[in-house]
């Protein structure tokens, strides 16, 4: 069987599952597939009760501990500002802007 073939056959099979209110097992079979939004459609089905606005800053963090590259001295990050000056050594560096969108 090609991988094609089985990928059909296992959204099939979660499919099923989802029609026999499943919604749990689907939703994983869903994320192995990589079929986020499936598996997502899912877990609030399996979970209606579930406050959306619980969600609303998944994949955000109040502050990120940050290594100086110069000294190592750890320290937090907790504003968006692109600049930092190290608490260690008093150097300043450049934060990544992925690392900034975090916050």
């Amino acid at each position: 069987m090609s991988d094609e073939e089985w990928t059909k056959q296992e959204i099939t099979e979660m499919e099923k599952l989802e029609k026999a209110g499943q919604y749990e097992e689907a939703a994983r079979g869903y994320e192995e597939l990589e079929m986020w939004e499936k598996a997502e459609a899912c877990k609030r089905l399996a979970n209606p009760d579930e406050d959306d606005s619980a969600n609303a800053n998944m994949g955000k963090v109040d502050t990120i501990s940050m290594k100086c590259p110069y000294c190592g001295a750890s320290q937090p990050i907790a504003s968006k500002s692109n600049e930092v000056t190290c608490k260690g050594c008093g150097k300043d560096y450049v934060i990544p802007k992925k690392v900034l969108d975090l916050l």
